[in-house]
């Protein structure tokens, strides 16, 4: 019983990330990846014959590939990005970072339906629109001059970053319980001491 005391914390914290570690080491061994085949399981239909096949399975890496590119956007622009003190106040934003976070609070609300009702089809689809179609493909690409060319610290380049931050939290929210090694991942790269908010807290 004398193995409990107080000096074990370290110990604790190390075996935590050493267990974090291998957890890691054997997703990457698998030929497709844990968070790919939990993204088949979530997008099969189970009312029917589930298919299972080299084809189907890239369909799924590709859905996995696009979240990841989503994120990883986010994150390359976050860096120097303090929610606290930077973040802007929707008044001071233009009309299209006001109109992506409404998106991202449809969005986090079909999202809360679709998993109290088990329709993780939902969920992943919602999801893959909302980072390719919404952000990647409308948002991202109209907002690069904001990001790399104005003001580091001006107005502007803060809502964009404002927006990214509450897109991230959304993008995790969505797909953590399906992609965990990719949620995990990301919240690392992060640096975010705190664990992401509940999703009812994503967009005010």
């Amino acid at each position: 019983g004398g193995d409990g005391g107080g000096g074990g914390g370290g110990g604790g914290h190390k075996s935590k990330k050493q267990h974090r570690q291998a957890r890691k080491e054997a997703a990457a061994r698998s030929p497709c990846g844990v968070d790919v085949l939990r993204l088949w399981v979530a997008t099969s239909d189970w009312t029917s014959d589930v298919a299972l096949g080299d084809a189907v399975l890239e369909r799924a890496r590709e859905v996995y590939r696009r979240l990841r590119n989503a994120c990883r956007f986010c994150l390359g622009n976050l860096s120097d990005f303090d929610p606290e003190a930077d973040a802007l106040p929707v008044e001071r934003m233009r009309l299209a970072d006001r109109h992506m976070l409404h998106l991202l609070a449809e969005h986090s609300s079909l999202v809360r339906e679709s998993y109290s009702t088990r329709q993780l089809h939902r969920v992943v689809g919602s999801t893959l629109a909302l980072a390719t179609e919404r952000l990647s493909a409308e948002y991202f690409d109209s907002t690069k001059d904001r990001l790399y060319c104005g003001d580091a610290g001006g107005d502007s380049r803060r809502a964009v970053q404002t927006v990214l931050h509450a897109a991230l939290d959304a993008l995790l929210l969505s797909i953590g319980p399906i992609t965990p090694f990719l949620a995990e991942e990301v919240h690392e790269h992060r640096g975010a001491q705190r664990p992401p908010p509940p999703v009812g807290r994503v967009v005010a």
